[in-house]
């Protein structure tokens, strides 16, 4: 995975979507917060099927920038 950082925004190049292990790698904290903050409104996420969970880059975008 390649990685961007520029002026604190972190984009994914040519994928627009991070599974709960890539965001949490990325945030550096435990997946289990990531389910915490999904279920405290603070991330939103797309499922897509049973136990299969993915949260936009923009997303994430947003919440560096509000944080």
């Amino acid at each position: 995975l390649r990685y961007v950082k520029n002026y604190g925004v972190i984009m994914k190049k040519s994928i627009e979507t991070l599974t709960t292990q890539e965001v949490a790698q990325l945030l550096h904290i435990h997946p289990k917060t990531v389910r915490v903050w999904v279920k405290a409104g603070i991330l939103p996420e797309i499922s897509m099927g049973h136990r299969t969970k993915r949260y936009l880059v923009s997303d994430i975008n947003n919440l560096l920038q509000c944080s």
